[in-house]
């Protein structure tokens, strides 16, 4: 029995060690897929390879192409989880890893204390969420919440990759309290203006909505901004850097019309106004004048049109249309010349063709559709007026 286990895990080096001999020189055009809690790569040379094997992997995020980060349940986690030993309200302990695609190496960075438990009973240990790079990839941040004893902490995290050294830039974040299970939550991104947070839920100050505060890499508060009551708030949200629009971007929906526009949210000039005439635009970051891709919400279901702004609005938009998490499952190539999505199978559409990958039905057919993650996106906004088409 050891034998074979030996022989399993030698397999998997193998594989692991084949894919990053064969994607070493060309890191940053792999496509990324996420699904059922692992990752997979793809490009034209090197075809489809599993790179983790582990099964609750989450939260992906990518530097510049070459390295991935993201959370993973902790192992003791999972061993109660097969027993069905689940803690009544979902704080799952999680380590964060970096993955680098050129050499195939998974390094975790931040573990678990020695002291943490999960069971049905008790919990304690770290529950991180999301991983994000800096805008410059040298630096990654995450936001953690400390369980165990009388008092829950929400901290911002900052860990440097060059040093491997973290800090907790901001030891108590305002964080959401909860009712009947319920915790809410705060995500996180990095852009060029600083460290973001949203905080959904209930929070001390005794505000239900949306808060989005700016911090420096230091923990430094620069500006903060309370958003609504609604239940929902600002979903898909963006930080948009083009004047006169500079802020917050995202889906608004007024629950007495029920019609979803986008909202700009100013968090330091702390204005907010709704912006029913522009569409975001995503085009690949290194190729700005490639393909261009719009989402737009019909009903219940999303709509994804892309064209070549090579040649201007004369040329059609190709138009997939999906229900759920569509923007996810869409994604464009570095060199803005190649469009990847998910609908029966995976398929990459270049030069007006879209091509099948073989043996790719398991992202859809999965119980979660997987996502996609290729170039690096730059979001504008566009006056509908200026797109090829609307949708009604």
């Amino acid at each position: 029995m050891q034998n074979r286990l030996l022989i399993v895990l030698m397999l998997i080096m193998l594989t692991l060690s084949a894919t990053a001999a064969q994607t070493q020189e060309n890191a940053q055009d792999l496509l990324i897929i996420e699904s059922e809690g692992d990752y997979w790569s793809w490009s034209e040379d090197t075809g489809l390879f599993q790179l983790t094997y582990w099964g609750y992997n989450w939260g992906l995020d990518r530097s510049l192409g070459r390295y991935l980060a993201y959370a993973s349940t902790a192992d003791f986690v999972v061993e109660a989880f097969q027993r069905k030993d689940y803690y009544p309200i979902e704080i799952i302990p999680t380590n964060i890893w970096l993955y680098d695609l050129q050499t195939g190496e998974a390094v975790r960075i931040a573990s678990q204390p020695s002291n943490a438990v999960y069971n049905a009973e008790q919990v304690s240990g770290y529950n991180r969420f999301d991983p994000h790079w800096s805008p410059d990839g040298t630096k990654l941040a995450w936001v953690q919440f400390v369980a165990g004893g009388d008092n829950y902490t929400w901290q911002l995290v900052v860990y440097d990759v060059a040093s491997g050294t973290e800090q907790v830039a901001v030891d108590r974040l305002p964080g959401p309290f909860g009712d009947a299970g319920f915790i809410g939550y705060i995500r996180l991104r990095w852009e060029t203006v600083g460290l973001i947070t949203d905080t959904f839920g209930g929070t001390d100050d005794n505000f239900f909505g949306q808060t989005f505060r700016i911090y420096d890499e230091n923990g430094t508060l620069l500006t903060e901004h309370h958003f609504g009551t609604s239940q929902d708030g600002l979903r898909d949200w963006f930080w948009n850097e083009d004047d006169p629009l500079t802020g917050i971007v995202g889906i608004w929906t007024n629950y007495q019309t029920q019609i979803s526009t986008y909202f700009q949210v100013d968090p330091f000039a702390g204005t907010e106004q709704e912006l029913p005439d522009v569409v975001p635009v995503s085009l690949a970051r290194n190729a700005q004048q490639g393909l261009a891709l719009y989402f737009e919400k019909n009903g219940e279901s999303q709509i994804a049109s892309w064209w070549s702004s090579k040649q201007g609005d004369a040329s059609l938009p190709y138009i997939l249309t999906g229900r759920g998490a569509l923007p996810s499952q869409i994604a464009i190539a570095p060199d803005g010349e190649r469009i990847a999505y998910l609908t029966d199978a995976l398929y990459i559409w270049e030069d007006d063709q879209a091509q099948p990958i073989p043996d790719t039905e398991q992202f859809v057919t999965a119980d979660s559709a997987g996502t996609l993650t290729w170039g690096e996106p730059l979001w504008q906004l566009r006056p509908r007026s200026e797109l090829p088409s609307t949708v009604g």
